[in-house]
């Protein structure tokens, strides 16, 4: 009777074994798949997961610099190139608008609409005129819903 303990003993660990790497297995396959972005949508769809963030990006390419310094009581056209960035999983269509703010108070130069596709950025290059009445005029490029705008300087002096 020893012996036939010993056999059934050995079968039931080696089928506790199976049992437990299968099981370990279909865990890991079911977490890696959950890494995936239709894994990810159904694990937020069974309320495990929170649904992704989105966000908007707005920034000034340093690449495409504002004209160094402008003249003094003049009125120029300058181009202002901006990124829009849409992080969300949806389309997205965002209002801008690009100011310019001197001791006088703010002033808006232009407006306008972008539509940016899901996980996409886009580039935007806008004429505006620019009257240079101060020394330093702030210029602001505002997106709606997004709380800090970006801005950047434009210097202004006398001819020489």
């Amino acid at each position: 009777m020893a012996v036939h303990g010993a056999v059934a003993e050995g079968r039931l660990g080696r089928r506790r074994v199976w049992i437990v790497s299968t099981a370990v297995a279909a865990l890991l396959v079911v977490l890696a798949l959950a890494q995936t972005v239709p894994g990810g949508r159904f694990t937020t769809w069974l309320g495990l997961t929170p649904p992704p963030q989105s966000f908007t990006e707005i920034f000034a390419d340093p690449a495409t610099p504002l004209p160094a310094v402008l003249p003094l009581g003049s009125s120029t056209v300058v181009p202002v190139t901006f990124t829009l960035g849409n992080g969300g999983t949806d389309p997205a269509s965002y209002r801008w608008t690009i100011g310019a703010t001197t001791n006088a108070g703010p002033r808006v130069l232009a407006t306008g609409t972008t539509d940016v596709a899901p996980g996409a950025r886009r580039d935007r290059t806008v004429p505006v005129t620019v009257v240079c009445s101060e020394p330093r005029i702030l210029l602001t490029i505002a997106v709606a819903g997004v709380a800090q705008p970006v801005t950047r300087h434009v210097a202004c002096a006398a001819p020489r």
